[in-house]
């Protein structure tokens, strides 16, 4: 049964620190849109990334950056969607986010690596910054080797990508089939 409840507005994602009981959260501010006499479900329009102590005081909050390169608050469509995955294995947290709408073609950003330092959280840095190392579509779902220190990135054509736990961007992995005969 349910233990107890933390009232959070918004609530997108959660990670509970496994030694302190912190709780990181990823929320924000929806809105469902009304067209043709049916409301979709509601959507992200504004994120913060936040900490409670594991009795659900509010300790730390971080706006995070619209991702829209255009004002596009205004319209009908302005909604985004972020992946987070937080890491616990070093002496401070590390969360990570990962932008999977809008594509990151058409974003400031794609994946933010943000240290928790303590008494703030560090300002997040884009570790596939535009234009070069933009990542080519969207990261749907992070997950985190902590053993090995590597973040792994699933993106919307099912290409994996993997970055240190520092950010730096790992080589792509290489296969090698046999087909036909040859080697790809």
């Amino acid at each position: 049964g349910m233990l107890r409840s933390i009232p959070v507005d918004f609530p997108q994602q959660v990670a509970i620190h496994p030694r302190t009981g912190q709780l990181y959260v990823l929320a924000g501010r929806h809105e469902a849109l009304i067209r043709y006499d049916s409301e979709s479900p509601a959507r992200l329009r504004e994120a913060r990334l936040l900490r409670l102590s594991p009795d659900g005081k509010e300790e730390l909050s971080l706006p995070i950056e619209d991702a829209y390169i255009k004002q596009r608050k205004d319209t009908s469509y302005p909604d985004y969607r972020i992946s987070m995955a937080v890491d616990f294995t070093g002496a401070r947290p590390v969360v990570w986010l990962g932008l999977a709408y809008p594509p990151p073609r058409g974003a400031k950003w794609s994946l933010l690596r943000i240290p928790d330092e303590g008494d703030r959280f560090a300002e997040p840095r884009d570790v596939c910054p535009r234009p070069e190392g933009a990542l080519l579509d969207q990261p749907l779902q992070l997950a985190l080797d902590r053993e090995r220190d590597i973040l792994y990135v699933n993106d919307d054509s099912s290409k994996l990508t993997r970055f240190k736990g520092d950010g730096t961007p790992l080589p792509p992995f290489r296969v090698q089939t046999e087909a036909n005969g040859k080697t790809n």
